[in-house]
């Protein structure tokens, strides 16, 4: 299908099996007749090209033009490998055929050279610069506005003056950074070192820090990590005399300052310098003394950010300065032309970084100087101008395809230019500008240099939304309907969007890898763990590249956190460092501390960290020191100090360490208190942390024998990091038992719960108590009940225990005189329940001795005695009560006693009992009546 909705039949073979020339359009329902193929073809593949004509290639190739309204034509062209041949267009815009023996890469559009317009002022050996807002800024290099102070811009339509240098900067070198601004470092006369920085939103330089050593003519070279690399140069002494220097510094563009590095193994001026694909960079050539043409350099050398050293590599098979070097996107390096004396060379060498070696690779077609070479999208190098033998300046450009090593001549530009600068554009051509010639030593003009295309098919890119490691893109055209296919029903251009990205700095470019599938108006890729800096994304379909959008790909951010804001004085806190995003090289950070602890309170195990390539973070760890200092709390400031590889974002932690001595608890008593059973009698003790905890303590308390006593207040104590230090009152009361256990020992016990590990589990020391026992273990014998007689008359004694014994108790029970009077039963038996309940014991009275009594009576005793019982009811325990045995005919009597009223709430009713002794004696007693109740009381 080509771009005007027309379908294409190409070719093919007839009834006859015979190959055809003719081919054949359709449109609207119906077929019409197009031009035929300069030669027959069948199983062969057409493929749409980026600038709307169609190619057909099998044993021979052919572009076919179309033309609107009409049949077309065909033009003959370079031959593909063999018939059967798959082709498809490239990101690039370029043709890959591909076929059982072998494959090719077919250019199918020819480039052009137009006007780019006048610029304000002429320039020469000067810097070009894709700003992030699409211009191009020229700066250093020699302008014709002596003395050296304009810039110039390109708006992409005109040329505009750009802001002035506060100082002349003639043939100062220049460094785009990261962040998109523009570095020029030097100045042509003192203060050699003096820099400025220029800001593409206001365009306006401004100062900046100054070199640390003269390095005039430098190379400077943007690094991986966002500092930018000054390598030689030479300087100029009291006499005039120039010298070549092997001095090397670096620029920080955080905080704008230089800083030494180390020194190149050679001295070297009119050199190059490359940033690998791997970070280092490779210095080649040059020469050692300036001036000196036959001081010229073929020594190369390789620095290391990571330690700030050089070291030799492979050295070129050619001497040379004023010459180009290019990383290719094979990461090898490409150093073309240069010259070295009068000789102008047109042999080309190949550096492989991995193993450090230079390899020959094709020859220019015109040995050349002082020329540009830039890295074109679909990865070849156009190279263009320059100065030829004889110091004659061409406008002759060449085309080196990195694939064959070849090269092949270029359209020419409008005018011979030497020392000019060459830039590509968002929109993949390139910008020549200014120059000298041997008449004009300034030139204003400039010219761009471009691939036809076919605009409406471009896809377009309105948004770029970048998340740590990818970037979502969107806009229109994504997928291209239009396709063709060949006879063998081989695919042709392929329409997956592919996005490139170019960093402006040193035109390095990216194929980003797709993330998942894509529709005509969304794509996300990978962002590279390499790639960083200001730089132009473009998205590529069936070979037609869009207008780069400008995405600033950020160092990772750096940030720092800390396991714990509160540690006790003996406890370790981690530090953790965090990258945003892996990265392909190491992130070196440096970290400070600060904070009112000391020397003497912590360490920090390392104050430098790297977060390796690929990975996203690194740790250390505060240390804290235990001491007996009573001193508060104490903080640790741990602060990302410098972060080379990353940026700062969020730029200190605080860790406070929290004052104590060791976890643990202080008690005003742990021993020697004592409570009772009577009355229930308590003690206290008092109890606080020893140290400031961390976190919450929850301290839970409780007695080893809660028969003996238990805690009355105080059983659950919580302290805090900010009441640690309170004494809190824990009180134990006595429990009354009815045991005569004696005086019991038991104790207080228990530990705390806490998130502060020094505190959690922990046991407080045992508070030992004793329990005052109010208990006498006996046997209590009551008062008879009843007249004991010789003549048999009995009493009843009730006998029970004096305490709560812990078993059964078994007592004897026995008359001490049994001719008085005899006791039963003879044992009694007690239990833990019922040691209180009197049990009654039968006294019978007895004449033994025949004779009567006297009339008062005999006494005799009664006796129990403990048989059997627990340990607190020995066999030693005895009681005993004294009787009395009356004779039988002197029992005691008691008269008549008459009736009494006793007054409601009166204070008694004294009573005579008269007649009370043997024979109707005149003993009496007296018995006071009180009445309590309203009932009526007759006492007999």
């Amino acid at each position: 299908m080509l771009p005007d909705g027309r379908v294409l039949v190409v070719g093919g073979t007839d009834a006859t099996l015979t190959t055809l020339t003719s081919c054949e359009l359709f449109s609207g329902g119906t077929w019409s007749a197009a031009g035929n193929l300069t030669a027959a073809l069948t199983n062969h593949t057409l493929v749409l090209l980026p600038d709307g004509r169609a190619l057909a290639a099998g044993a021979t190739a052919a572009i076919y033009t179309p033309v609107t309204g009409a049949s077309g034509s065909w033009a003959a062209t370079g031959v593909p490998p063999i018939s059967g041949t798959a082709a498809t267009v490239l990101a690039s815009g370029q043709v890959l055929a591909l076929s059982g023996s072998g494959s090719a890469v077919f250019h199918a559009a020819a480039p052009a050279w137009q006007g780019a317009g006048v610029m304000p002022a002429g320039h020469s050996r000067q810097s070009a610069h894709l700003l992030p807002n699409g211009r191009v800024l020229l700066a250093g290099g020699t302008p014709d506005n002596m003395p050296g102070r304009k810039s110039s811009e390109f708006t992409g339509a005109t040329w505009v003056a750009a802001g002035e240098h506060a100082v002349e900067r003639t043939d100062c070198p220049t460094v785009q950074l990261a962040d998109g601004r523009v570095l020029i470092a030097g100045s042509t006369w003192t203060p050699w070192t003096s820099c400025e920085v220029y800001d593409p939103t206001g365009r306006i330089w401004s100062p900046t820090g100054a070199m640390v050593a003269v390095q005039r003519g430098a190379r400077l070279t943007l690094l991986a990590d966002g500092r930018v690399l000054a390598s030689g140069g030479f300087v100029t002494n009291g006499s005039n005399q120039i010298s070549s220097v092997a001095t090397c510094s670096l620029y920080n563009p955080i905080n704008g300052t230089w800083s030494a590095t180390g020194s190149m193994r050679t001295a070297r001026n009119d050199h190059s310098a490359t940033l690998l694909a791997d970070g280092r960079v490779l210095v080649v050539a040059g020469q050692t003394t300036v001036l000196d043409l036959s001081t010229v350099q073929g020594s190369c050398e390789v620095y290391d950010p990571q330690t700030g050293t050089w070291s030799y590599t492979g050295s070129l098979a050619t001497f040379r300065f004023a010459h180009t070097a290019t990383l290719l996107a094979s990461g090898r390096v490409l150093v073309t032309g240069g010259k070295a004396g009068s000789t102008v060379w047109s042999s080309c060498e190949l550096f492989q970084p991995a193993s450090g070696e230079w390899s020959p690779t094709g020859s220019l077609v015109s040995a050349r100087s002082n020329h540009a070479a830039t890295l074109l999208p679909s990865g070849r190098v156009l190279v263009s101008g320059g100065e030829l033998a004889g110091l004659t300046q061409t406008a002759l450009c060449e085309d080196y395809d990195p694939y064959g090593g070849t090269w092949t001549a270029a359209p020419a530009m409008a005018a011979a230019r030497k020392s000019h600068s060459a830039i590509l554009m968002p929109d993949g051509g390139v910008l020549i500008a200014g120059g000298t010639t041997n008449s004009v030593w300034y030139l204003t003009s400039s010219e761009r240099y471009s691939m036809p295309s076919d605009g409406t098919r471009r896809s377009t890119v309105s948004g770029l939304v970048m998340s740590a490691d990818s970037v979502a893109i969107t806009g229109g055209g994504f997928v291209i309907a239009a396709t063709a296919s060949g006879g063998g029903g081989m695919t042709s251009n392929a329409n997956i969007p592919c996005a490139a990205w170019r960093r402006s700095g040193d035109g390095r470019v990216w194929w980003l890898q797709p993330i998942g599938g894509f529709s005509p108006t969304t794509a996300t890729h990978q962002l590279p763990s390499d790639a960083v800096g200001d730089g132009w994304l473009t998205v590529h379909t069936s070979g037609i590249a869009s207008l780069g959008t400008r995405l600033n790909i950020p160092l990772p951010s750096v940030t720092i956190s800390a396991s714990a804001a509160r540690i006790r004085e003996d406890a370790t806190a981690t530090i953790t460092v965090t990258a945003s995003r892996p990265s392909a090289f190491p992130i070196r950070i440096v970290l400070g501390t600060s904070g009112t602890a000391g020397g003497e309170d912590y360490t920090l195990a390392a104050t430098s960290l790297t977060i390796a390539p690929g990975t996203t973070s690194a740790t250390t760890q505060v240390v804290g020191i235990f001491d007996t200092i009573d001193e508060g709390d104490e903080t640790v400031v741990v602060g990302l100090t410098t972060v080379t590889g990353g940026t700062i974002v969020g730029s200190a932690v605080t860790v406070t360490l929290a004052n104590y001595q060791t976890p643990g608890f202080t008690l005003s008593r742990s021993s020697g208190l004592l409570t009772s059973e009577a009355g229930a009698g308590s003690d206290s003790f008092t109890l606080r942390l020893s140290s400031q905890p961390t976190e919450t303590v929850t301290v839970q308390l409780a007695s080893t024998d809660s028969t003996e006593g238990v805690i009355t207040a105080g059983s659950t104590l919580v302290f805090t990091g900010a009441d640690w230090a309170v004494a809190r009152t824990v009180e134990i009361t006595g429990v009354d038992d009815a045991i005569a256990d004696g005086d019991m020992a038991y104790a207080v016990v228990g530990s705390s719960s806490s998130d502060d590990s020094g505190y959690n589990g922990k046991a407080i020391p045992t508070v030992s108590l004793v329990n005052d026992d109010d208990d006498t273990a006996g046997i209590t014998i009551a008062a008879p009940v009843g007249f004991i007689t010789e003549g048999g008359g009995s009493a009843t004694v009730g006998v029970s225990l004096a305490s709560q014994p812990t078993s059964n108790v078994t007592l004897a029970i026995a008359s001490g005189t049994p001719a008085q009077g005899t006791a039963s039963p003879s044992t009694l038996s007690f239990t833990t329940t019922n040691w209180n309940i009197p049990q009654t014991v039968t006294v019978t009275g007895a004449d033994g001795d025949g004779a009567d009594n006297p009339t008062a009576g005999t006494n005799f005793s009664l006796t129990t005695t403990v048989t059997a019982g627990p340990a607190e009811y020995p066999t030693s325990i005895t009681a005993s009560r004294t009787l009395t045995c009356f004779p039988s005919n002197a029992a005691p009597t008691i008269a008549a006693v008459a009736a009494q009223t006793v007054a409601e709430d009166s204070t008694g009713t004294t009573v005579t009992l008269g007649g009370i002794g043997a024979g109707g004696g005149t003993e009496s007693q007296t018995l006071t009546v009180t009445a309590t109740s309203s009932d009526p009381a007759i006492l007999p």
